[in-house]
């Protein structure tokens, strides 16, 4: 769709969003995740013996870390693609079209970075609430 299609439809729901996104940005940051402490702690220790319970967090730990790693050698390699692009960007003409998608190209990958490392910071925080659960189950 048009992007100026998009804002003579709703110009007016448009500038509302991007005034309180900020707001609601800053209060996801506490977030970032895909449950709550309190669901991950009830799905986990409320298994019926100590040794599953474990056995759970453990798993849990497990996929935050391979998240973790994963999300880790994304920017890593998001960040040589920018690098890519900015030369080839330095080597284009200004009026040339090819410039400006590989501007809009280098804010994509940046974008992507910026959501990656927000997931990053609640898997860190899902991650160190499964290692206290664990610690928990191992010594009551």
């Amino acid at each position: 769709m048009d992007l100026q299609l998009l804002n003579n439809y709703h110009g007016n729901l448009l500038n509302k969003i991007q005034n309180e996104y900020p707001i609601i940005e800053k209060a996801t940051e506490n977030f970032n995740k895909s449950q709550s402490q309190f669901m991950d702690n009830m799905l986990t220790i409320s298994q019926l013996t100590p040794l599953r319970a474990a056995r759970q967090c453990v798993a849990e730990i497990k996929k935050v870390k391979l998240a973790i790693e994963e999300a880790f050698f994304k920017i890593k390699k998001n960040e040589i693609k920018i690098k890519k692009k900015e030369l080839k960007k330095g080597t284009l003409f200004s009026n040339d079209f090819k410039k400006e998608l590989i501007e809009i190209e280098i804010a994509e990958l940046k974008t992507q970075n910026a959501n990656i490392i927000d997931n990053v910071n609640g898997a860190v925080r899902k991650m160190s609430n499964f290692m206290a659960q664990y610690k928990n189950i191992l010594n009551p």
